[in-house]
């Protein structure tokens, strides 16, 4: 296609050689006065084409003008977002691409996302032996009025749907008899049920359902109590609040016993994240920042001291003189108490860490942030292959295989360190910095089996806190994050435990008034579930639950 400014030339020499016959008398008078209008509107139709051109041309540099700015804008949402509203997946799409499918469950078809092979009708509705069923029988019309011996049942269908029953809260009236036994004459009185309060409107039941809804669920109290008005129950406010903080205060030795069996784990992992607990003083409205420190045992078991700052004593504070390996990040507070300790404490640095320094670049500096993400991604492969066997296995691929991959890492450190396009404020520059000044600690978990290459398990404990921030924003008092810290931790580690949290709370409740207080420990969710989970205290309201569940399927048949 002819450049604009060579179609106007073309069209001015045509007008030229066309306007030669014009006054020569070869064509009409008519023509001529034709010809020269047409040979105008040619002309002016290829000054406009010109025009035109120029205009998309111009149009065209803007638009990508444009679209620069917009890829470089949505860079700085998408970091923004990881930011504010926590960490982004950061699988690469190449590992997305590399799956073999072996994790899919049996019986899903090719390219279908939706799979329901384990599915127990042909809903796709899944659920377990603990799951409440109500059976409801359905006959056919023509059958009613017939005798069983009338008709022959030749095969069922099972259809199942998920419900919900008419009332989430109910009220327990208890009627204590006073008898006359009339042989003797003696007066007698039935004893008071157990309770977690004494003479409180509360039920065991109900005190496990609200913590449970608070901090698994993050239904704060203030909807709990609409709930509950909305079934027609009145209670205070401020009574739900302080049966919670009674609650939690009942379960501190039980939580303070779990955090000795967490230091003496052989290794363990830390972390940080923030929380806003507490008024600030003079400041109406704005609240102080403070941070909870958990830390994750190697038996299971998990807990979440709060502190009002980031300081590095509290490091200190909450790991007193223990012993063992340390599995953190590169705060400069974990360092600190580990040379305070002398040998007593090994560190291992966290590779995740390490990692998200590259993958925050992938955009900016695709080819270096990919490169690094590979070298990377091939140590986690081998932790993949090697998970669940043996300690010897372990140890013998982390230092043949897993040798190898880290090295390869430090080697494309150096090369990539030498490249005069890196200066020195550079990102990549900054990343790989970060990972050189901790290849010490980074290499810890070559050498031991136990030892994992990051905090990758004590971060996942911390998605139920962070969750619920997003429906309780804060908490009010610094009791009160000491009190989610509390809470966080037994729920955590119940779902580590695979105990129900629920049956655990309401056993715990009602036994900790009368269990001797030396053996607190067989309180904590791992010995509990070896000592009291076959046969666990339960509220009087799991009975009739259960009876009207069957009064309710009996009903349907």
């Amino acid at each position: 296609m002819s450049a604009p400014s060579d179609a106007v030339r073309e069209v001015e020499a045509l007008g030229r050689d066309l306007s030669r016959l014009i006054g020569t008398g070869t064509l009409p008078p008519e023509a001529e006065d034709s010809l020269r209008s047409l040979i105008a509107l040619a002309r002016r139709l290829a000054s406009d084409n010109a025009e035109m051109a120029a205009t998309i041309a111009a149009q065209e540099a803007r638009i990508a003008e444009l679209v620069a700015q917009v890829a470089a804008l949505a860079a700085q949402v998408a970091q923004l977002q990881r930011d504010l509203y926590g960490s982004r997946s950061e699988r690469r799409k190449e590992e997305e691409d590399g799956k073999d499918g072996k994790d899919r469950r049996q019986g899903g078809k090719p390219g279908r996302t939706k799979d329901r092979g384990d599915a127990v009708s042909d809903t796709g509705l899944r659920f377990g032996a603990d799951a409440p069923v109500i059976d409801i029988t359905v006959t056919p019309p023509e059958i009613e009025g017939l005798s069983d011996d009338d008709y022959e049942v030749i095969s069922e269908r099972v259809h199942c749907r998920v419900a919900a029953l008419d009332w989430r809260y109910v009220v327990i009236r208890y009627r204590y008899l006073k008898v006359k036994i009339r042989e003797t004459g003696a007066l007698v009185s039935a004893p008071a049920r157990e309770s977690v309060f004494k003479n409180s409107a509360a039920d065991v039941s109900f005190v496990a359902g609200m913590l449970i809804d608070k901090f698994q669920w993050h239904l704060p109290l203030h909807r709990q109590h609409q709930m509950l008005a909305a079934g027609g129950i009145t209670v205070n406010r401020g009574s739900l609040s302080q049966w919670a903080n009674r609650a939690v205060a009942l379960l501190k030795p039980v939580h303070d016993a779990q955090w000795r069996s967490v230091l003496e784990s052989a290794v363990i992992q830390m972390d940080e994240t923030p929380i806003r607990a507490g008024r600030q003083p003079g400041n109406p409205g704005s609240m102080k920042k403070g941070y909870f420190w958990p830390v994750l045992g190697d038996r299971g078991e998990v807990v979440f001291p709060f502190a009002t700052s980031r300081e590095h004593e509290h490091a200190a504070e909450f790991l007193g003189e223990y012993s063992g390996t340390l599995v953190s990040d590169g705060y400069g507070a974990y360092e600190a108490y580990v040379a305070a300790r002398g040998g007593a404490v090994t560190h291992q640095g966290c590779w995740i860490h390490t990692r998200r320094n590259f993958f925050e670049q992938k955009d900016n500096h695709p080819e270096m942030a990919e490169e690094a993400l590979k070298l990377i991604g091939a140590i986690y492969r081998i932790e993949k292959e090697i998970a669940g066997k043996s300690r010897a296995k372990r140890l013998a691929a982390r230092r043949t295989r897993s040798r190898k991959a880290v090295d390869r890492f430090w080697d494309w450190c150096e090369r990539t360190l030498e490249d005069p396009a890196l200066t020195p404020k550079h990102p990549v520059r900054k990343a790989i910095a970060y990972a050189t000044e901790r290849r010490a600690t980074l290499e810890v978990f070559l050498g031991d089996p136990d030892v994992p290459p990051d905090t990758n398990l004590v971060e996942n404990k911390l998605r139920g806190a962070k969750l619920g921030q997003r429906n309780w924003m804060f908490a009010w008092t610094e009791l009160g994050a000491e009190h989610a810290g509390i809470m966080n931790a037994m729920l955590a580690t119940c779902r580590m435990q695979g105990v129900d949290p629920r049956v655990w709370l309401t056993d715990v409740l009602l036994r900790i008034d009368t269990h001797p207080a030396s053996r607190v420990d067989e309180l904590t969710p791992r010995r509990w579930k070896e000592l009291f989970a076959h046969d666990p205290m339960t509220s009087d309201v799991a009975a009739v639950t259960a009876g009207r569940l069957h009064a309710a399927a009996k009903g349907a048949k």
